[in-house]
């Protein structure tokens, strides 16, 4: 017996698809059009024309390029046999705002130094947090880039024996495939992680392949050959077969329990939280999806097709300006259908809309928005609202990696007590007005509060750069001499 792709977890299998389309929107244009329809459903008229797609065949001397134009449109992201549709998915544009809204929060949530004291034996962990040598304020990132995009991140406390010391193994959730809780203590008994990684072909070695593997992590009863283990045992299976059973220990310490921590969006635990990106991303496909509807009304309308009404005999097969048209039937016209765009508005104003809506969404912009200015109390009502989302988020990225500190204190044989780890949530920013500004040197002058004050709140609004303290010598050195 072995562990396979298809043993999952409910809510693992039931959030695949919401995990791969944040992951997509993330990724950007490429990806989604990579998708092909499913994102941008094919209109029912494009469903008949099914004729392959392909540069012209017409005589050239540049016969090489277009064989290779050929290959080229193959692999290119909007490709599709039908023809039809694949200029309709070419002439969509999905908009780059899921992205850029993970790296404003990111931005956001890092402004300030994270706090961290470890023993001396565990101070290694600050700078080389992992196998790779991340530190661990980029193990806080990682994790909660991980929560952000997908409403949840696990930590896995790792062992390396040989240099007698703990790493941190980062799982999204799309690795986290499995798992199985006590129903009395709500302990984890057993998590399994599947691992995708590109080794060389046996039979290429310049050809590269796909190698998929999992990790269980069990205790108790293993649910393959009911034994029955005090102590946490690793698993490792590839091709449907255990290649390897171990239980980690450091110096003959062993883990108490599964060294796993799993970070929600929600709450800390292995449940499938909901992805804070979920609502951005959704937007942008529905103006992607907008887009590729408008853009084609107008290339239709501004293309419109000739149309001959009438004629007998010969119908002519071109048009314009230097050929002339001669019909045989007096009574016969030619003439271009009139069009109607007085719908393109419509779709135009919409998806202003949803961008607007795009962006109350995540605290990218924390100030005024593009349309009319808002006043100082919408401001603070909309900044505090989207602040308070992102001061969860941290909150809970922050417990995690505390708690897996407190993991690696446990088999270092180090009191998990003598462990902390805090990240400063105060980074809701307020952006001053040459008002506001005004006001505050006034009152600073007033000697309702010292310089100090006044420096830290410019410092905090962004109109002055770097600490307090530099910015009071540069000040000082710079004063004026009086008489």
């Amino acid at each position: 017996m072995a562990i396979t792709n298809n043993d999952r977890n409910v809510q693992y299998t039931r959030n695949l698809y919401s995990w791969k389309s944040i992951d997509d929107a993330i990724t950007g244009s490429n990806a989604v059009k990579f998708a092909n329809e499913l994102y941008l459903p094919m209109p029912q008229g494009f469903i008949d024309d099914d004729t392959p797609a392909s540069v012209s065949d017409t005589p050239s001397a540049r016969t090489t390029d277009l064989i290779k134009n050929k290959e080229m449109i193959t692999i290119a992201p909007h490709y599709h046999s039908n023809r039809a549709y694949m200029g309709y998915l070419q002439r969509a544009r999905f908009p780059e705002i899921t992205i850029n809204t993970l790296r404003g929060l990111i931005g956001i949530a890092t402004r300030k130094k994270s706090s961290c004291e470890l023993p001396l034996a565990m101070e290694y962990i600050k700078t080389k947090a992992t196998r790779k040598g991340q530190s661990l304020d980029e193990v806080f990132v990682m994790c909660l880039s991980g929560v952000l995009k997908f409403g949840k991140c696990t930590i896995v406390v790792d062992v390396d024996e040989l240099n007698n010391s703990v790493h941190f193994v980062i799982q999204e959730a799309r690795q986290f495939i499995n798992w199985l809780e006590d129903p009395d203590t709500d302990e984890t008994t057993m998590a399994v992680f599947q691992n995708v990684e590109t080794v060389l072909s046996d039979y290429d070695s310049f050809e590269t392949e796909e190698k998929v593997s999992y990790t269980a992590y069990i205790i108790g009863e293993d649910p393959e050959d009911n034994s029955i283990s005090d102590a946490v045992v690793v698993c490792k299976y590839e091709d449907n077969s255990k290649i390897e059973k171990i239980v980690p220990n450091l110096q003959g310490v062993r883990f108490e329990k599964l060294p796993i921590v799993t970070i929600g969006s929600l709450e800390n635990g292995n449940d499938c939280d909901p992805a804070p990106l979920s609502g951005v991303a959704e937007i942008a496909y529905t103006i992607y999806r907008k887009d590729a509807d408008l853009t084609n009304a107008q290339y239709m309308t501004c293309n419109p097709m000739f149309c001959i009404s009438g004629a007998t005999g010969a119908v002519p097969t071109a048009y314009g300006s230097t050929v002339a048209l001669v019909l045989e039937n007096p009574a016969a016209t030619a003439f271009f259908p009139a069009t109607d765009t007085s719908a393109l508005n419509h779709v135009k104003n919409d998806m202003v809309e949803l961008k607007e809506e795009a962006k109350s969404f995540g605290a990218t912009l924390l100030g005024p928005t593009n349309g009319a200015a808002e006043s100082t109390e919408t401001v603070k009502i909309r900044q505090g609202a989207q602040g308070a989302t992102l001061v969860g988020v941290v909150q809970n990225v922050m417990k995690g990696i505390e708690d897996a500190l407190k993991i690696a204190a446990q088999i270092s044989g180090i009191n998990p007590d003598d462990v902390y780890y805090s990240v400063p949530t105060d980074f809701s920013e307020l952006s001053l007005s040459p008002q506001m500004l005004t006001a505050l040197v006034g009152a600073w002058q007033a000697g309702i509060y010292s310089k100090e004050s006044l420096i830290d709140m410019m410092i905090e609004s962004g109109f002055v750069k770097g600490d307090v303290e530099a910015e009071m010598t540069r000040i000082f050195n710079e004063e004026p001499e009086y008489a």
